[in-house]
Parts: structure tokens; sequence; C-alpha cells
């Protein structure tokens, strides 16, 4: 972890829940990329080799301290399929920070990252939100199909950061979200310093968990 940034224990946080900043991070991307995988390794340091498809949407909160300063991460999970789309559009609004994650052994769901981030323009006001690319499956090295780290003109020309994780293996798992942290505290104190308050958010979904480690 970066030095910034340290883990909670649960009992430094209960019953204090409703008083810490809360910041949303969505993760997008085709169905069976490793959104869940990602947040579950991320919050609880599990890793399962399958898991049932999310179906809507599903949240969990990950308790940090940044700078001395305690923050919840509102981690939002989406389901990939296409019949879900009109929905997670709806879960663009407020965020914070967004990961759009891909598959390295399937080079189609490389190639839908570019819808993926078009679906966000559209949506939303790009340059208030912290955005990381995701390549996920490191560790199955035999086959690849997204070699190195992502090179393709449109994401420089968008100046998008990029990074490849294995769950499995939790290697760069903590990078993604220490990442996105650094630029969602970045972004809320220019808006302080110009004169507006930093956002405050707190959501209600189907399920929520907590998690801390």
């Amino acid at each position: 972890m970066s030095k910034k940034i340290t883990k909670l224990e649960t009992n430094e946080i209960e019953g204090y829940e409703d008083e810490i900043p809360k910041y949303k991070i969505v993760l997008l991307g085709d169905s069976n990329v490793g959104k869940t995988s990602l947040i579950v390794r991320y919050c609880s340091g599990a890793f399962k080799s399958e898991y049932i498809s999310t179906v809507g949407i599903d949240t969990q909160i990950k308790y940090i301290k940044y700078n001395n300063k305690k923050i919840g991460l509102e981690i939002w999970d989406t389901a990939g399929q296409e019949r879900f789309k009109s929905l997670t559009r709806s879960c663009y609004q407020g965020a914070d920070g967004i990961i759009l994650m891909y598959d390295l052994t399937q080079k189609k769901t490389f190639s839908n990252i570019k819808i993926w981030y078009n679906n966000i323009r559209d949506s939303i006001n790009i340059k208030k939100v912290a955005i990381i690319i995701v390549g996920n499956k490191l560790d199955m090295e035999d086959k690849i199909q997204v070699e190195g780290e992502v090179s393709d003109k449109f994401f420089k020309k968008e100046n998008l950061y990029s990074i490849q994780t294995s769950c499995k293996n939790d290697i760069n798992v903590d990078e993604v979200f220490e990442f996105l942290v650094e630029k969602i505290v970045k972004k809320n104190n220019y808006k302080n310093q110009n004169g507006r308050s930093s956002k405050l958010t707190s959501f209600s979904v189907s399920r929520k968990n907590k998690c801390c480690h």
C-alpha cells in the first residue's frame, strides 16, 4: 500500500460510518472480465475462481485512511451483459472514479473498452471523474491476447492511465484503487480551493457490504 494510504480496522470506523466522507467508484466492462474478483480481492483479500455473474448492481464499502483522513470507497459492481446496459448507464451519475476493465485473454473485451468509454463520455463530464483502464488475468500468460501495456492511440489521445492486474495472484490490485484515490482527492481539493465543497456521498442499493482489512 502507498505510504499515504493505510488500512482501517473495523473498530476504527464502527459507529462513525455516517460521518466518514464517501466516494463513488464504478467498475465497468464486459461480463466475466473479473470486476467482482477485483472488488473481493481488494476488500477482503480473497479470491474464488468462479463467481455468479452480477445481476444489475452490487456495492461494497472499503474504508481506508488517506493522509490521516478516513475515507469510504463505495465500490459499484455492475453487470456487463447487454440487457443491463441502460441500468449501468444510470450508475455513471455521481461517480468520482471509474474502472474500465477488460480481459487480457479476450481481445474483444479490450476492443469494447472504446464503446464503454464513449458511453461514459456521452453521459457525464469525464473531466470531473478519475478513470483508469485495467487489463485483468495477467496470471494466464499462455492465453494472453492483448500484449503489453495499453498503447492504443485512442487511449493516449484521451490521456487514460492503464495497468495490468491479476486478481488471482493479487498483482496490482491495491495499486488500481490507490491511483483512483489520489486522483479523486486531488480533484476534490481543487474544487475546495475554488470555493466549492467536496462531495460527500451516500448510496442505497439492493445489497451493501462493509469491508475492511
